[in-house]
């Protein structure tokens, strides 16, 4: 899931928008906000609305990395390449 954290993250940035900010906006704590970027999962819904909230297309995002041949499995290599980039960093 790090792959998708690292888009909000990065889209947050680039909007200079902080966690204490998406907290708000998504009607919730900054410590929720900030074990939703530390859980291993990631519920549909709130990327929608954080879709909504940052005003960009992560699902858009996310399918431009999946291969046509077999998305999960494509996904699945890319996000371990990323795992290994951050823990080699």
């Amino acid at each position: 899931m790090s792959f998708v954290f690292n888009m909000i993250k990065r889209e947050m940035s680039a909007q200079d928008m902080t966690q204490r900010e998406l907290a708000r906006r998504l009607n919730i704590s900054q410590s929720s906000v900030q074990g939703m970027f530390n859980s291993s999962s990631f519920k549909v819904n709130r990327l929608i609305e954080i879709s909504k909230i940052l005003d960009h297309n992560f699902f858009g995002e996310i399918a431009q990395h999946l291969s046509a041949n077999d998305p999960a499995l494509e996904l699945n290599h890319k996000l371990k390449a990323e795992e290994m980039s951050n823990t080699c960093d």
